[in-house]
């Protein structure tokens, strides 16, 4: 149809119904006009909608002006899409700037390490949407230990005590680089002294 044709092709597609006969296009039988034109709206280099304009009276042609006039309308809805797309992050990011001035201000009343390092893995899981986080130090003589934690059920950390040398965390000490393990019920994840049970 007249919409869908201009959202495919990425130009203004102009319909006028033939006298006397029904009007072939899907769209304009369930909103019957006598002509119609249907032009793109782009935003970011990409068609996102569609502006459709019928008219029931006069058999008349749209006039090239007032096509012109139409594709300046569409112009302005692709605008205002970008913006409210703009605004759409930037408010995500007032956001996320607010949750981490809150954990800055908890953090600064609170002296106990665990408490500490807790709300901050509170503030991690809320800002990415996470299931749980924790944090492990090297503590003493190289042992790793979980410091703080958030959204993990009682009992699910241990001790809290890891194996050095083992593991997805040991690696990360050992590296200093960024691990990742995709599946948690595969055979890396499953020999995991940290991932095991979780």
């Amino acid at each position: 149809g007249i919409v869908g044709r201009a959202f495919r092709e990425g130009r203004p597609v102009v319909y006028s119904t033939p006298a006397g006969a029904p009007p072939a296009d899907p769209f304009l039988v369930k909103f019957p006009v006598r002509d119609a034109i249907a032009l793109p709206i782009r935003s970011e280099g990409a068609v996102k909608g569609v502006l459709y304009v019928g008219r029931r009276g006069r058999p008349a042609l749209f006039t090239v002006e007032e096509i012109q006039i139409l594709m300046l309308v569409a112009d302005r809805v692709g605008a205002a899409v970008v913006y409210a797309r703009l605004l759409n992050r930037l408010s995500g990011q007032v956001e996320r700037l607010k949750e981490l001035a809150r954990l800055a201000a908890r953090i600064s009343v609170r002296l106990d390490l665990t408490e500490v390092l807790s709300a901050a893995c509170e503030t991690a899981v809320r800002l990415l949407q996470l299931r749980s986080a924790a944090i492990v130090l090297v503590e003493g003589e190289g042992h790793l230990s979980v410091r703080g934690s958030y959204g993990f059920t009682e009992g699910t950390l241990g001790a809290g005590k890891l194996p050095r040398g083992e593991g997805l965390i040991s690696h990360v000490v050992r590296t200093g680089q960024p691990a990742l393990i995709s599946d948690l019920y595969g055979d890396s994840a499953q020999t995991d002294p940290f991932l095991q049970g979780l």
